[in-house]
């Protein structure tokens, strides 16, 4: 797609963890997992809020991130203000108990 290409900038290519199609739409993907608390937690969830907003302008296309772990305790500002801003953010509780049909509907 032309408009992905678009997205990627003179620094580096963005590497997806995986992308299906369900319906019309096409689901770009990230996974990671947190046992501890930092800065990494804030760098991770701002770099997804911004490409969730520039993913968000091509037609068709959604980001979705999975994350889970005790880390997200002590940084529970960041995970909400993603939650409110990224429609297709889950944790592995979510998966566990519903399908990504159920999900994504």
């Amino acid at each position: 797609m032309e408009e992905i290409k678009s997205l990627q900038n003179n620094q580096a290519t963005k590497v997806f963890d995986f992308m299906f199609q369900f319906e019309d739409k096409i689901y770009l993907g990230e996974t990671n997992f947190y046992n501890s608390p930092g800065s990494k937690l804030n760098e991770v969830t701002k770099s997804y809020l911004f490409l969730n907003e520039r993913l968000s302008k091509v037609p068709n296309l959604e980001f979705v991130w999975i994350t889970d772990g005790g880390g997200w305790k002590a940084t529970k500002n960041q995970i909400h203000e993603a939650y409110t801003k990224i429609p297709f953010l889950f944790n592995l509780h979510q998966l566990k108990n519903n399908s990504f049909k159920e999900l994504l509907s």
